[in-house]
């Protein structure tokens, strides 16, 4: 579902239908890279206000982002780091959180954009099929490496869910060697 389309009477006729739960595309925290490279055209303000109406009618979300896209930055993950902490304030931790690795699919535009700068090769067929699965992506800096996108992905559910004093901890788990995947192991079982 999209985000500015809950409305107050929207929203009442999907619970008194039977709406328990639903998944919800809200793809990334930068604004200018959820509307301009995913022409998503959702503002902060829509976004924050179509889950105050989830919640307000205990509608229980997936709420779905991506990282990895062409032309992304650490910072950039972490606006989507921080919305996705502000959108758990306001569903008050009722919900499911997916983060996936973007995946540059054969016909869309974004493959196109990833061809025209040179992240993968016009030949190259090689989508993975798990959302999961490491990014296929060769990005120059100042963007995300393939190791950085790894790392990001394994710990993003970390740095969204637990206090923010954890963060250099959280830094150590990214890395996937002994002593990072010792820490991720340490942090997971706080939450």
């Amino acid at each position: 579902s999209r985000l500015d389309t809950f409305t107050e009477e929207k929203t009442k006729l999907l619970v008194e239908m039977g709406c328990e739960g639903m998944g919800i595309g809200f793809e990334h925290g930068d604004e200018e890279m959820r509307n301009n490279l995913l022409k998503k055209h959702l503002s902060d303000k829509q976004t924050f206000d179509g889950f105050k109406m989830i919640a307000k009618y205990h509608i229980f979300p997936t709420v779905n982002s991506m990282i990895g896209l062409p032309g992304e930055t650490r910072e950039n993950v972490f606006k989507t780091i921080e919305m996705n902490r502000e959108i758990s304030k306001i569903l008050n931790g009722y919900h499911n959180i997916n983060v996936f690795t973007f995946i540059p699919f054969s016909g869309t535009a974004l493959r196109d954009v990833c061809i025209e700068k040179e992240y993968i090769s016009k030949d190259d067929e090689n989508s993975p099929c798990s959302l999961f699965a490491e990014s296929t992506l060769n990005m120059p800096p100042p963007y995300l490496s393939k190791k950085e996108i790894k790392g990001l992905q394994k710990t993003i559910g970390l740095y969204i869910k637990l206090p923010k004093t954890y963060y250099s901890d959280i830094k150590i788990a990214e890395e996937d060697d002994e002593k990072g995947n010792e820490m991720f192991e340490k942090l997971l079982k706080l939450i």
